[in-house]
């Protein structure tokens, strides 16, 4: 009702009446057709029965291997080094992040935000002097990125539900123990790993920084190890389960990977 839908869908939206009746409408006879619908979340399936009921939802993690990553401990609690990872829009918590760094700031915080990415504010962001940004970067660099500009801590301050968050996979594939506003897909998944913390949806950035600040403090009390992912065999084997495939998808393994 605010913002319209994505620019690249407005025209769509229109050709369907301009209402958001008609839109859910169209996506509920989409999904009715089909013979199973997974989301990426249970979080998620929950939001979409709201507004597209009687649509049997599997909620199913994307596949991503499955491994076991030790937890780093801060090499100092003098400072706070802070990771937040990939392209920060408003929806994505740009905002509330210039809102922490002017906090820790005002407050004389000892905390070091590193932006890994970009946001929707940086040049504001760049102004400040307890922020640093890499600029846009390939997933595949991450890994050295984070060698070159060692973190302690995670931050998730997005203010939309994320549906699965494949920031949050590269926190844990690098050890980063996660901070994260308590809700959609990163509370779903960061009280299932029972490795992180999630802070009341509504902080405020003293109450965020108070919390990094407070996690630091008791980094040895973190859990040792998170275990995460979910095979891709164990996803197709549930799919063929749920769904066996048909002759022609078993003959052709193109097909088959398609699906």
């Amino acid at each position: 009702a605010l913002n319209l839908p994505h620019p690249d869908l407005r025209g769509a939206y229109r050709d369907r009446g301009g209402t958001m009746d008609g839109w859910i409408g169209l996506h509920h006879r989409l999904l009715a057709g089909a013979r199973r619908v997974f989301t990426p979340s249970r979080d998620t399936a929950e939001r979409m029965a709201r507004h597209i009921p009687d649509i049997a939802y599997a909620p199913r993690h994307h596949p991503e291997p499955r491994r076991r990553v030790a937890i780093r401990r801060p090499a100092s609690t003098a400072t706070a080094r802070v990771a937040v990872i990939g392209a920060l829009g408003i929806n994505k918590g740009s905002e509330l992040l210039l809102a922490c760094a002017r906090d820790a700031l005002k407050q004389g915080l000892p905390i070091q935000y590193r932006l890994f990415g970009f946001a929707a504010d940086n040049e504001k962001l760049r102004r400040l002097a307890n922020v640093q940004m890499t600029g846009e970067y390939r997933r595949d660099d991450l890994p050295r990125l984070l060698a070159e500009n060692p973190c302690d801590v995670a931050l998730f301050l997005g203010i939309w539900p994320e549906t699965y968050c494949y920031a949050l996979s590269d926190a844990y594939a690098m050890g980063l123990y996660p901070i994260a506003l308590g809700f959609g897909a990163l509370g779903e998944r960061i009280a299932g790993s029972k490795v992180g913390t999630l802070l009341p949806r509504a902080s405020t950035p003293a109450e965020i920084n108070a919390a990094i600040l407070a996690e630091i403090a008791r980094a040895q009390e973190w859990p040792a190890t998170v275990e995460t992912g979910e095979d891709c065999a164990d996803i197709l084997a549930h799919y063929y389960e749920l769904s066996p495939p048909s002759a022609a998808a078993k003959r052709s393994p193109r097909s088959r990977n398609r699906s």
